[in-house]
């Protein structure tokens, strides 16, 4: 009778640990979005991942996601493929991945339980590229709900760092002060008198607009580029506004996430902005010359090509 007893006590500990909650930690991660689809090239984006499991009725792999900006308050889902430290997300459209994937986000965002699935750990999980996916529209509290539920809070480390000085005589301490001065003193006055060779004096802005030619949108972009002293390029500012021809295909441009698609390749070299009021997306990017720029980068080299492919220029100096 004990032996049974302790058998039955091991069974009930053994489901107590399979029933308990997955730390928050591997049930969402923020990841990068991978795609190599794009007239700009390879192009990086964060994504909140609510979730990665496995429905145990049918055995299929999904994944939950949203994009960081969550005003639009959808969800994307997919049928996810684990390669790495990647994943691959295909179309979900059948009946039964919508059942279980509104089964998902109604069981964590109300704390039901959650046999019916089997969480994937995200531990080493850093990008995901999104080939095909579905969306639900949820309310924007849910939205709230699961990035509260599922995405870790950034941890602010703080350290303090405590340091012993030597105590200095007074008499010491005045003449490190008027010698520090002095030194300082004459260093400003030379290198304020020294032109920076690097330093941004001449700008040319171009213009041109022109149809998109996968999107039913015009293009307008605008291109500053940003000469120093000797009349050589230092870098690139690109703007590019997508301004759609009617309200119904920017949403859809909107609702499908398509513009995952058309994102800057570097958040520190650019952004993005969805401009609702007037049908438009916007692309910022900065580019730096360096030597793998292969076009040219002297001042009327510049002016003279871009003028040749239609493009109108002002000139602009700094004062």
């Amino acid at each position: 009778m004990d032996k049974e007893k302790e058998e039955i006590n091991k069974e009930n500990k053994t489901e107590q640990n399979n029933n308990k909650e997955t730390p928050k930690e591997e049930i969402g991660k923020v990841l990068k979005v991978f795609t190599n689809e794009l007239t700009f090239g390879k192009n990086d984006r964060q994504v909140n991942v609510f979730g990665l499991f496995k429905y145990k009725k049918n055995s299929t792999n999904y994944i939950v996601y949203g994009d960081v900006n969550d005003q639009y308050n959808i969800v994307y889902y997919a049928t996810a493929h684990i390669k790495g430290n990647s994943i691959l997300t295909l179309d979900a459209k059948k009946e039964e991945d919508n059942n279980a994937v509104k089964e998902y986000i109604f069981k964590i965002t109300n704390n039901e339980s959650m046999t019916d699935y089997e969480r994937l750990s995200l531990k080493d999980i850093d990008t995901i590229e999104i080939i095909g996916f579905s969306k639900i529209e949820v309310k924007p509290e849910v939205i709230s709900s699961l990035i509260e539920l599922t995405i870790p809070k950034k941890k602010e480390e703080q350290k303090s760092l405590k340091t012993t000085k030597k105590k200095k005589s007074p008499l010491k301490t005045v003449l490190l002060i008027l010698i520090i001065a002095c030194l300082g003193g004459g260093a400003y006055i030379f290198f304020t008198n020294q032109p920076d060779p690097n330093m941004i004096v001449k700008s040319i802005t171009c213009k041109i607009n022109y149809d998109h030619q996968e999107l039913e949108a015009i293009v307008y972009e605008e291109k500053t580029f940003n000469f120093n002293n000797q009349d050589n390029l230092e870098n690139i500012d690109t703007l590019n506004s997508y301004v759609f021809n009617t309200t119904n295909d920017y949403l859809e441009f909107v609702n499908k996430g398509l513009y995952f698609k058309y994102m800057p390749g570097d958040d520190e070299d650019g952004g993005y902005s969805l401009d609702d009021e007037n049908n438009t997306y916007k692309i910022t990017t900065k580019e730096k010359i360096d030597e793998e720029y292969a076009e040219a980068t002297a001042y009327e080299e510049v002016l003279t090509y871009y003028k040749s492919k239609g493009y109108t220029c002002e000139e602009s100096i700094s004062q």
